[in-house]
């Protein structure tokens, strides 16, 4: 949650929205309130109570605005905006436009359904005479009136009826569940309903306001008038489905409708004798166009009965000429899947989902060569915005842009800091101009996050869609899926609309829809897809398929076919309602093959419990079946501590099958569980651990806990990989505390983050554990009772964003003295006397990164309670029991193994070149900014099945090659080992270092990035070890190792939010130009000589690189920096050969000779 602070900002017609306080604020709006996000919400909801502009809140107030000059289409791609034609369209409400061409040509047919027809004529007496009606029950400017009736004549009457009577029409589906329908009303504030006399039995008895039928209305008093709206009024309240989140009612305007049928009139001219057929729901947004447009321009209308089935409605629009058709993705497969539809209608609009060219809709095309086809870009807040028409330059298999804005409209895209994105870059998609609506109905804070300032001043406003996009150097649009579908496979951040582009590109997949599926504690993906040719691909062949476009953890585990997407009223693929996935073995490119004998028996039950396959064939392949690299780790650990099988990871990479594993090993008789070894009886367990935290402010204030089991152990292996380090560090183990600031979504009472706090000590031994040291070494000693003691800190809501990261950098300011402290150091920010935000700080021995961040989304959760958590997971003295048991030992002795076997391949110094004097700060840390190594990152990921974070550690190697002149390179890497269900819950510091030895070899550097895939994940699979047995290992064996080079992902899982970029170095050339590299910090003295981290950044790649300069010259380690970029962007854009890399970098050497030595 972010703490910056904002500003409440105001425009001429007193709409809110919230501003960065950090930025200059565009013209037009002004600053009301400053202080942080939700205390600046707060001011919102308590002030904006009336969304109306302020010149429509009186009436006989100022005129309607100024009409929209005439201006050319700009595109601007430089900037991230495109903008659309300027057209004067005027300010005639739509309603007076439709009377007009009623009145026009009063004979002709306006209006068919299900054999009921109208003339223009008819169907304009009949609107007057209910508007008339409507009038005299309140109907007027800004004053919705319900709609309660199926597509009909009678609707079309209904809706017209309201428009001409001032009012806002609220459409309500027949077919929705009656509370929904009840709880729509309530909120718009039980508006007069007109419906019809099959309908009224659905309105409650006790409906509170008028309903009408609008089939026999009574004899109006007064005369027809035009309303008195003006085309800022309101035109619609339409409530969305809720598929994106809870349903709200968007307001809509006539500024908004005729400007969007004013467009489609000239966009899409009829011929003589053609109708447009109305087919979609009229509570849903996609029927405006038709609608209104036939209407306005003299359309002949067809408006189709409900229900209406895929075979009737091309039937229907087969009965006789139809010039406009209006489908969403959805209905085109279900069309396509049926076949008959080629030359249905003369112009085809698609929209409200990702449109991709299958060969069925190639086909259809091809086959309509009378037809024009587009895609189209809107949603409720925006009726409309982008227009596309599909070309013959077409690739089957690609999804399709969506053009470029329609007039008066505008598309930006920002960035997550809300700046204008670099041009071609991805950011979130805000629109403008006449085609963004109001806002939502009673919902003004939503509103004020949703529509912000333009940065082009006058207080106009955007409005941010919540989807990804990217502009072309043309202005067209591309949309590539919504920000809130990221989702976290194991650690691993993924984009499930990536992965379904990918799939969409495999021969014989028509469509793919994919989803995060919950397993345990951990998320896993589930691809339901839709193929029209026989054989349909396998799942080898898809999952092939899939290794070969996206990173590892974007590969779906499973791959289910069906026959067609269930979908919404609405047209869109209802994710809730697909099938939920099988745990039986899918169809493989193998026939089944049940285990025989125990052993393999005891392998497929494991194999088959990692991979959620019941019934698992000896010969099934494990890659085929969805492996990949952590799960090749989480077999291998499992096989070994479960069943005591000293399998390595090189074996499952090259023996892919039960039977082949169980081959290679001893017949061998499974043991038992494992147990932990019990934990001690801790000698003091009234010990109290708060005394090194004060309270400030509220002496009384206490986070208390008791009744818990008390134990002691020694310290796990990753415990004790940094309670050595950090003592080395002493007093400067401090930089290396850990601190965060949780901001909650509404202010809490003091108690119940206290009780809170107490539930999550409860849930977490890590929270309740002291550390010493006597005799026998370092132990852990959990506590049964105890208390926590916050600094408490009252302030303003101005202050609070600067009080608390103050506070959290002030918790973490001194070194932690486990045997007294407790890990975590808290403290309450309170505003008013309420609790706004949590800051914390940990010491780097106790927790990590991981950890820290599964303790702050419990505590959110244990605050607010919007969820139940599930049972606590494994604890760090089962992770003792553990590492004392017989299989802990069994895989502490397979590591050690692997150490002692590389580390006389470890030169004595990795930089061997004289040492300099490099004054009193020698330790420098340099940070490279580059949104060109994300980009050239992501499309070698993608051609190599690697992680973008291998990707870039093979770069890191390449390059200490390069500098030191060996054909071999060598880097210990940092291990989160978080690779099973167990570890990922398990709060506590499980990393350890693992020895990467990395030999150059042949090839280019694909094949560099494919075998250091496989390497560092064996190296991976070996970090789990006692470190004292390693240091006694190292002293006796490898003494002259050069053990201080580091690589470090320190993303926590997030991946790069560039999309890969095509092979083109010009491109990535542009991109390298705004690359920035500087100094950040220098020290006096580290245990590392080089360091290489990668933090997360949004919208690029940052490369943090610690130096001892007395080893590793300063302008060594800035070319090393730029030479990843450099190597990165050649290998993305073409072969590189190995043997080539020193000199296309010309780095120079860090070492005065080009011998190779082992050591």
């Amino acid at each position: 949650m972010s703490v910056a602070p904002h500003q409440v900002v105001v425009n001429g017609e007193d709409q809110y929205s919230l501003w960065p306080a950090d930025r200059p604020l565009p013209g037009g709006w002004t600053t009301v309130f400053t202080g942080p996000v939700e205390a600046c919400l707060e001011h919102v909801a308590a002030h904006w109570t009336d969304l109306r502009p302020a010149s429509l809140r009186t009436t006989g107030g100022a005129g309607a605005g100024p009409a929209v000059r005439p201006e050319p289409a700009t595109v601007d791609a430089a900037s991230s905006v495109a903008t659309g034609p300027r057209r004067p369209f005027g300010d005639t409400p739509l309603h007076v436009l439709v009377d007009r061409a009623l009145a026009a040509d009063p004979e002709r047919v306006a209006v068919r359904c299900a054999g009921v027809a109208a003339t223009a004529g008819e169907l304009r007496a009949r609107v007057r005479h209910a508007a008339r009606v409507l009038r005299g029950h309140g109907a007027g400017p800004e004053t919705p009136v319900a709609v309660l009736l199926p597509r009909s004549v009678d609707a079309v009457v209904a809706i017209l009826a309201v428009l001409a009577a001032g009012s806002a029409y609220l459409p309500l589906s027949v077919h929705d569940p009656a509370e929904r329908r009840a709880r729509i009303l309530a909120d718009a504030g039980d508006p007069v309903l007109l419906t019809g006399p099959e309908h009224r039995g659905l309105v409650d008895a006790g409906y509170p306001s008028t309903v009408l039928d609008v089939t026999d209305l009574p004899e109006p008093a007064g005369d027809d008038g035009d309303g008195g709206c003006r085309v800022e009024n309101l035109a619609f309240i339409m409530y969305t489905s809720g598929t994106s989140g809870a349903p709200k009612g968007v307001l809509g305007t006539h500024r908004q409708l005729v400007n969007y049928v004013h467009w489609c009139a000239e966009e899409f001219a009829f011929q003589p004798g053609e109708r447009a057929v109305l087919h979609a729901p009229l509570y849903f947004v996609g029927s405006v166009m038709t609608l209104f447009t036939a209407l306005v321009a003299d359309w002949e209308l067809e408006v189709a009965p409900e229900p209406v089935a895929f075979d009737d409605l091309i039937a229907l629009t087969a009965a006789a000429p139809c010039g406009f058709l209006k489908l969403t993705p959805s209905h085109v497969r279900a069309m396509t899947a049926l076949g008959g539809v080629d030359d249905v209608a003369r112009q085809v609009m698609i929209g409200s989902e990702p449109l991709y060219l299958t060969p069925e809709f190639d086909a259809w095309i091809s086959g309509s060569p009378k037809s024009g086809f587009g895609n189209h870009y809107g949603m409720s807040e925006t009726v409309g915005a982008t227009w596309y028409w599909i070309g013959a330059d077409r690739t089957v298999g690609r999804r399709l842009p969506v053009g470029a804005p329609i007039p008066n409209a505008e598309v930006h895209i920002l960035d997550e800091q809300g700046r204008p994105a670099p041009p071609g870059q991805t950011g979130e998609i805000c629109l403008g101009g006449a085609v963004i609506g109001r806002g939502y109905h009673g919902q003004p804070v939503l509103t004020a996050q949703r529509w912000i300032p333009h940065p082009g001043g006058d207080g106009r406003r955007l409005l941010r869609t919540g989807d990804l996009g990217r502009l072309g150097p043309d202005g067209v649009l591309d949309v590539l899926g919504r920000a809130d579908r990221q989702v976290k496979i194991r650690g691993q951040r993924v984009e499930p609309p990536a992965v379904e582009d990918a799939l969409r590109r495999c021969p014989g997949v028509a469509e793919a829809v994919v989803i995060a599926e919950p397993d345990g504690h951990d998320l896993h993906l589930v691809a339901y897809l839709r193929s029209e040719e026989e054989p349909r691909p396998t799942e080898a062949q898809l999952r092939a398929h899939a290794a070969g476009l996206l990173p590892e953890a974007s590969v779906p585990s499973r791959f289910l076919y069906v026959a067609q997407y269930p979908l919404t009223p609405n047209g869109k693929v209802d994710t809730r309602r697909l099938p939920g996935t099988p745990t039986v073995r899918p169809a493989l490119s193998t026939a089944y093959v049940a285990p025989s004998g125990e052993l393999e028996t005891a392998v497929a039950g494991v194999v088959g419990a990692v991979l959620r396959v019941d019934r698992l064939g000896v010969d099934d392949d494990f890659f085929e079946l969805g492996g990949d690299s952590m799960q090749v780790v989480e077999v291998v650990t499992r096989l070994d501590e479960e069943l005591g099988l000293p399998v390595g990871i090189a074996d499952l990479f090259d023996r892919r099958t039960v039977r082949a594993l169980a081959a290679g090993l001893p017949d061998h008789r499974p043991p038992g569980p494992v147990t932990p070894t019990p934990a001690g009886e801790h000698p003091d367990r009234s010990r109290r651990a708060d005394t090194g935290q004060p309270a400030v402010g509220d002496a009384a204030v206490q986070a208390r806990f008791s009744g818990a089991s008390a134990g002691s152990a020694p310290l796990t292996w990753g415990q004790m990989a940094m309670y050595r380090p950090m003592q080395w560090f002493g007093e400067a183990s401090r930089d290396f505390n850990i601190r965060r600031v949780l901001r909650l979504t509404a202010p809490v009472t003091t108690e119940r983050v206290t009780t809170a706090w107490s539930e999550l000590v409860l849930r977490h031994q890590v929270l309740r554990t002291l550390m010493t040291e006597d005799a026998d070494g370092p132990r852990q000693h959990l506590l049964a009772d105890g208390s926590y003691a916050p600094l408490v800190r009252d302030t303003t809501a101005a202050e609070l964003p600067a009080v608390a990261d103050t506070t959290a950098a002030e918790l973490a300011g001194t070194a932690f003295r486990l045997d007294r402290d407790w890990p975590v150091r808290w403290a309450l920010l309170r505003v008013d006397g309420q609790v706004e935000a949590v800051a914390v700080a940990a010491s780097h021995v106790s927790l990590d990164g991981w950890s820290l961040e599964l303790l702050l989304a419990e505590l959110r959760t244990l605050i607010e309670g919007e969820r139940t958590l599930p049972a606590p997971g494994w604890q760090p003295l089962d992770q003792a029991g553990y590492e004392a048991s017989p299989a802990g030992q069994r895989r502490a002795d397979r590591s050690l193994a692997y150490w002692r076997e590389r580390l006389p391949l470890v030169p004595q110094r990795i930089f061997d070149g004289p040492e300099q004097d490099a004054g009193p700060l020698p330790v420098v840390t340099w940070r490279m900014e580059s949104t060109a190594v994300a980009a050239a990152a992501g499309t070698l990921a993608e051609r190599t099945g690697a992680s973008s974070s291998t990707v870039v550690l093979t770069a890191a190697l390449l390059v200490q090659a390069a500098l030191t002149g060996r054909d071999r390179a060598v880097v210990k890497l940092i291990a989160g080992n978080r690779n099973t269900p167990r570890q990922r819950q398990l709060a506590t510091g499980i990393a350890q270092n693992a020895l990467l030895v990395f030999e150059i070899g042949d090839g280019d550097v694909d094949d560099a990035v494919r075998r250091c895939y496989r390497d560092s994940t064996e190296s991976y699979f070996h970090a789990t070890y006692p470190p004292e047995a390693l240091d006694a290992l190292v002293a006796a064996e490898g003494a002259q190792a050069d053990l201080s080079v580091y690589f470090n992902d320190a993303r926590l899982g997030r991946d790069f939010d560039v999309p890969a970029q095509p092979p083109d170095r010009a491109t990535l050339t542009a991109l390298a130009a705004h690359t920035t590299v500087r100094q950040v910090t220098a020290v006096a003295r580290h245990d590392m000589t080089f360091f290489l981290a990668m933090p997360y950044l949004a919208g690029g790649c940052a490369l943090q690189l610690l130096a001892d300069t007395r080893r590793v010259p300063g302008s060594v380690c800035e070319r090393a920096l730029r030479g990843i970029e450099t190597l990165l962007c050649e290998a993305a854009s073409r072969p590189v050969a190995l043997r080539d890399v020193a000199a296309l970098l010309d780095l120079g050497r860090t070492r005065p000779s080009d011998h190779r030595e082992s050591r």
